[in-house]
């Protein structure tokens, strides 16, 4: 029988190139990209000081805990309430203040993707399309305005990701002593000290990845994804039996050590919130009949993944199927003569684990569409690299070159809505024109969340100022509260009335401070306060903790000339206190 020989990567000459980039020198190429960070920086700095949005709801909260600095907190790590600090210490309380981190943190992380993808690669031009292409994700453009966790978790996966491979044994193929970069170009070899593994790069990535940990917990998903490549990688795979992959993990694992204390202290009530939010334990919601059909089970668990999937599309846009192919080609079987193929799959294996792992979690409730965050910033250079491939073959740009366009327009589309959603609105009121049911703003709008905080924050402190002194803010909803405190002015101390509802709310870290709790002997008892809830009327729970209660004006909040949401505040004297409910806490 014939031997049948493997199918080889497209040949790449000169001739049969579609697309040339020979102007774009390394030199030019790192100029272009300076001045890209740059302009991003400046940009955004500029935007925080006229931003139509207001801090998102955790943001808020982040801030307020950043008042009361400790070793950890209900839902997360410390780090992220630490970095405000730090910000607002140097910049004051201000919206601005909270963000800039974001700004730098975004900036940092495209370094280290140019860096990452540089060293990988050897091609300045890649390292260049791969930053450019970020400014094309709505995701990374959100990661780059609002100081969330993200931001910094993100960045301590790309830097954990950027120093292991300094570790592994990743020196692509060299032909005559020459290396050749993505575009076929020969490069000069790098020097004897770059070739082998560097051992200090084993500490320093689990230091960054321990680090990413007390941002957000999900850091620690990193290791199993490079282990799974050293396991699958045969080249890496005697390093297993090294000490560095182990010490790496140590490091990792002991700056776990206070969230870990701060647990113990507080009955591992961490533990019991992630896995209540990542479907590990059910939620205490009563079960049906229907619910627990097995057609119902299929359609929920169908419409879930398709959520997800879809959401991911939308906030990713058509570089998405790049990622798909990017993949396919690290892993196909006639395409393993590529002097990079090892590289591709460590890419592949750290970002495409940490998808599938999210993706798992869709099938038992709903997932965030933040939550895949960092498998992209891996699998976002694995889709540059292979869109390189497509621009410089033919036969594969032909198929390929619709989705290239349709990635620019993208791009060039949702980078000024992504800043302002209320550019659509004129659009979205001409369709409703022609809709029997025509389009809520407020349901379309994403950051319609975002909107309206600084007008409450004001018409509270209106009220407070005709009000008795002690009057407190008292609220439905642990974002609200954290909200009215950085937009009230004078910022004060709010309270959250959710978790004492006879159906209550879920829990947060202002159940924990016990100078914010509700229940007897607290100081509010006998004191006034304003209550602002989320819909028009008031619990009965929160009036039954009152003598009396009587709505105040309502306050209409509007983006441009749209009504996106109503309050309705309340005025509550003689404060009685409220109970904790019997049962199980809801997490």
């Amino acid at each position: 029988m014939a031997r049948v020989e493997p199918m080889k990567s497209p040949p790449v000459t000169e001739s049969t190139r579609p697309w040339r980039f020979d102007s774009l020198t390394p030199a030019r190429c790192r100029a272009i990209f300076v001045a890209f960070v740059l302009v991003g920086i400046v940009g955004h700095v500029i935007y925080l000081h006229h931003s139509p949005i207001d801090l998102s709801g955790d943001e808020a909260h982040y801030w307020d805990w950043s008042r009361r600095l400790g070793l950890s907190y209900y839902s997360k790590g410390p780090l992220v309430a630490y970095i405000i600090r730090v910000s607002c210490a140097i910049f004051g309380n201000t919206m601005p203040a909270v963000r800039y981190p974001a700004v730098l943190l975004a900036a940092m992380t495209s370094v280290v993707m140019y860096l990452l993808t540089l060293k990988l690669f050897k091609s300045d031009r890649l390292a260049l399309g791969v930053a450019l292409l970020s400014a094309a994700v709505p995701m990374f453009v959100a990661g780059s305005m609002l100081m969330t966790i993200d931001p910094p978790f993100f960045f301590c996966w790309a830097a954990a990701t950027y120093c292991v491979c300094f570790a592994l044994p990743l020196t692509a193929k060299s032909e005559g002593g020459r290396m050749k970069d993505d575009t076929g170009v020969a490069i000069a070899h790098p020097s004897s000290s770059n070739d082998g593994p560097s051992k200090w790069a084993w500490p320093v990535a689990g230091l960054l990845i321990g680090l990413g940990f007390l941002a957000k917990y999900a850091a620690l998903l990193w290791l199993p994804g490079v282990i799974l490549f050293m396991l699958f990688d045969r080249a890496s795979r005697p390093m297993l039996r090294t000490a560095g992959p182990w010490l790496m993990i140590i490091v990792a694992l002991m700056c776990t050590s206070p969230v870990m204390a701060w647990n113990a202290r507080h009955d591992w009530v961490t533990f019991r919130h992630v896995a209540k939010q990542t479907g590990m334990t059910d939620g205490d919601d009563d079960d049906t009949a229907e619910l627990n059909h097995p057609v119902r089970q299929v359609i929920n668990l169908t419409v879930r993944v398709a959520e997800f999937i879809g959401g991911q599309i939308g906030v990713i846009g058509p570089i998405f199927f790049f990622m798909i192919g990017g993949v396919v080609y690290a892993f196909g079987r006639r395409w393993r003569d590529d002097p990079h193929r090892r590289s591709l799959q460590l890419l592949a294996m750290v970002g495409g684990f940490f998808f599938v792992l999210t993706l798992l979690d869709a099938f038992r409730g709903k997932v965030q569409i933040n939550w895949p965050a960092p498998a992209y910033f891996t699998l976002l250079i694995l889709a540059g690299y292979f869109l390189s491939i497509c621009l410089r073959t033919p036969r594969w740009w032909t198929i390929w070159r619709g989705w290239a366009y349709s990635v620019i327009v993208f791009g060039l589309l949702m980078l000024p809505i992504a800043h302002d959603f209320s550019l659509l609105y004129p659009i979205i009121r001409g369709v409703n024109h022609f809709l029997k049911n025509p389009l809520d703003v407020s349901k379309v709008d994403p950051t319609v969340k975002l909107k309206g905080w600084s007008e409450l924050g004001q018409a509270l402190g209106d009220h407070l100022q005709r009000l008795p002194p002690g009057t407190f803010i008292l609220c439905d909803d642990y974002q609200q509260t954290a909200e009215t405190a950085f937009y009230t002015p004078g910022q004060p101390i709010t309270y959250y009335a959710g978790s004492y509802y006879t159906r209550p709310k879920r829990h947060s870290q202002y159940d924990i401070w016990t100078d914010r709790r509700l229940d007897p002997p607290s100081p509010l008892i006998g004191h006034d306060a304003i209550y602002i809830g989320k819909g028009s009327g008031i619990p009965r729970d929160v009036a039954l903790a009152f003598d009396h209660v009587e709505p105040l004006p309502d306050l209409d909040i509007k983006s441009g000339d749209v009504k996106i949401r109503s309050y309705r505040p309340y005025l509550c004297t003689g404060f009685k206190g409220m109970a904790r409910p019997s049962g199980a806490s809801e997490y």
